[in-house]
């Protein structure tokens, strides 16, 4: 299952400037990182403003108790696991996992994790702490939605705003609950989208319903472009179209959502497959999953103008791969990919650079062996200077979170 701990890579990447064209190589190393992990999956990264690299994951200790533990990474290991809370009602789920963030102003560390609040089976609530300064007490609990409804409320997005407010955005099922509930997905109204902010101290400000009607249970993101927020989504029309669609935030009024791109993807369930963003000053860049003609595909369009518009989407992989997306700005106008895919006779995750004057994506390639099923969820991608951390969940015998530095080098 477990790849060699050094392979190296040579891939040569069209550099496209106005009307010059020219290729160098890309080298890339990689390198295995132990992390002090038992049973366990769900993992998630991030990196603050000062450039540390922090992982969150969920360890599952018996039947009934999950606890949630991060991580910093020093160098080329990672510190002791340090635990964030413990339940034994949470809900834990592959595909709706805790994060872990900060606020930029101090060491104080946020992290979210999902709690259930009734007896329905996708009745939970998010539940958000912030750290003490020495980032051991976990005291200051709370939830951002004040609704107070037994519903779904999760695929939470967080990203620091300004240096005391942190920025947050998730799906709200508050709406689905009523007199004509029946059951998930037999609503009495829609899926939503909601943000808020919140300080250090837990108290929030500028709470917005975003979307009205949004698909059940796919993944959200969130880019920041001038401290202004953007969060992509996938959304859900009553013709059941579920395209993956941009909001913004513009001097402090939230715009109408519009499509990244129309891809007309008409589903009656939920694909459980969001899509991945990120920014570089004005840049930014989407990757997202749909499908065409029953084929699985994975897309990417990228803007020049902070999220107002996108070009036509660059075809990354119509090999009907699984999804489960992930992208990272390296540097302007490059980005890396990673998603699943699987074959006939094994599953990997792959990887791929491109950027917005390529004519298509550039050649894919292996980061590392994988699993199709559910348990292996989603891996995830951070920077660490100019290299990049990847963690995902192996499965074997048992689900562990494994992590892995990419180094490049042109």
């Amino acid at each position: 299952m477990y790849l060699n701990n050094l392979i190296v890579w040579c891939f040569i990447i069209l550099s496209l400037s106005g009307c010059e064209t020219s290729s160098h190589v890309i080298t890339i190393e990689h390198e295995d990182l132990v992390l002090k992990s038992n049973v366990g999956g769900e993992p998630n990264l991030y990196t603050n403003k000062e450039g540390e690299v922090f992982i969150s994951w969920v360890e599952y200790t018996n039947d009934t108790t999950d606890v949630l533990y991060y991580s910093k990474l020093d160098e080329n290991s990672w510190t002791d696991p340090v635990q964030v809370s413990q339940g034994n009602d949470w809900f834990v789920n592959w595909a709706d996992f805790p994060s872990i963030s900060s606020f930029d102003k101090s060491k104080h560390l946020v992290a979210h994790w999902l709690r259930k609040s009734d007896s329905g089976t996708y009745d939970y609530d998010i539940n958000v702490a912030i750290s003490d300064v020495h980032r051991k007490d976990w005291d200051k609990v709370f939830t951002p939605h004040r609704d107070s409804i037994p519903a779904e409320h999760g695929f939470v997005s967080m990203k620091p705003r300004s240096e005391d407010r942190m920025f947050i955005t998730w799906l709200d099922g508050r709406n689905t609950k009523g007199e004509a509930h029946q059951g998930h997905h037999q609503h009495a109204g829609a899926m939503t989208l909601r943000a808020a902010e919140f300080d250090q101290l837990g108290h929030l400000y500028n709470e917005a319903e975003l979307d009205s009607m949004v698909c059940d249970c796919c993944q959200t993101g969130v880019a920041m472009i001038n401290e202004n927020p953007i969060v992509v989504y996938r959304n859900r029309t009553k013709d059941e179209i579920r395209d993956i669609y941009i909001v913004r935030q513009v001097n402090d009024e939230w715009q109408t959502p519009v499509p990244v791109f129309q891809d007309n993807w008409k589903i009656a369930g939920c694909p459980v497959n969001g899509p991945a963003i990120d920014s570089w000053q004005n840049d930014v860049a989407v990757v997202w999953y749909s499908m065409k003609d029953g084929q699985g595909e994975v897309k990417i369009g990228f803007s020049k103008d902070g999220g107002s518009s996108f070009s036509d989407p660059i075809l990354v992989d119509d090999t009907n791969p699984l999804g489960r997306v992930d992208i990272l700005y390296l540097k302007k106008d490059l980005v890396l990919i990673t998603w699943i895919s699987e074959s006939d006779e094994d599953t990997f995750i792959y990887g791929m650079f491109t950027g917005p004057d390529a004519d298509t994506g550039m050649e894919k390639f292996v980061i590392t062996q994988s699993n199709a099923s559910r348990q292996s969820g989603f891996p995830r991608i951070t920077k660490d200077g100019k290299d990049v951390i990847m963690a995902w969940t192996e499965v074997d015998s048992m689900t562990r979170v494994r992590t892995r530095r990419l180094k490049f080098k042109n």
